[in-house]
């Protein structure tokens, strides 16, 4: 299994479950190995939230980050899966 570890600031966990789901990531079922959200694909790709917190910057300011663990059979596949994440979680300036 190959594995990456991503971390995300300014989007939400609710975005990043949306991102998810278009990429064809489904909830897997529970398991004892681990007590974090997880997500699947029938190709063998899994997704896992490792963390979901509020970063606060100042007295009034804070962003949400999200750290993702992406596991794949192969290396090809886990860079195909990063490259779509990636591309769902670009953000252009404006």
């Amino acid at each position: 299994m190959t594995q990456a570890r991503l971390e995300f600031r300014g989007i939400t966990l609710d975005t990043h479950r949306e991102y998810l789901a278009e990429l064809g990531f489904r909830p897997c079922p529970a398991s004892s190995e681990s007590p974090f959200e997880r997500y699947c694909r029938d190709d063998g790709a899994r997704i896992i939230v490792r963390e979901s917190r509020r970063l606060k910057l100042t007295a009034e300011w804070s962003i949400d980050v999200v750290v993702l663990d992406f596991e794949a059979p192969d290396a090809e596949r886990l860079d195909a899966v990063l490259s779509a994440y990636r591309v769902k979680t670009m953000r252009a300036g404006g």
